[in-house]
């Protein structure tokens, strides 16, 4: 028996909150429907999902993260880092089932990540960029023909 992902996450992104991913569970190289699987995160999430028919599960990855103490995160000339890291944590999903007298247990278990985008502030980098292109207006205009160069 086995459970593995649909689709892996490319070399430098990961299984990210508040994205779903699908997971097919096997027995023998056929897809196990109606089969109960166990979610659980390091931080405490603990759900249960069911596959299709096709042995197919969606898994929600939620945004289970503690909020972290910030004065604790602060280095001695006072900067925060711990900010500009993604938060980590681990997962595991497990399966279980009775087949030819035998009971039959698989786990799969990796880490997920907050998006590139958590907690980011995107009207504040929209605004950001359209000040930079109105700096920038005045140095992209044609000079005029005859004019003093």
């Amino acid at each position: 028996m086995d459970i593995s992902p649909v689709h892996l996450p490319r070399e430098h992104q990961h299984f990210r909150a508040g994205e779903n991913w699908d997971f097919l569970v096997r027995l023998n190289g056929k897809p196990l429907e109606n089969t109960p699987v166990l979610f659980e995160t390091k931080n405490r999430t603990r759900e249960v999902f069911k596959t299709d028919q096709d042995g197919l599960v969606s898994i929600p990855f939620p945004f289970d993260f503690p909020e972290e103490d910030q004065s604790a995160n602060q280095n001695a000339e006072g900067h925060n880092h711990s900010q500009a890291r993604r938060k980590k944590a681990s997962f595991v999903l497990t399966v279980e089932q009775y087949a030819d007298d035998r009971k039959h247990i698989t786990h799969f278990n990796y880490h997920y990540t907050t998006g590139a985008f958590y907690k980011k502030d995107l009207a504040l980098g929209i605004g950001f960029a359209l000040f930079g292109m109105i700096v920038a207006a005045p140095l992209l205009r044609k000079p005029k023909k005859g004019g003093k160069t």
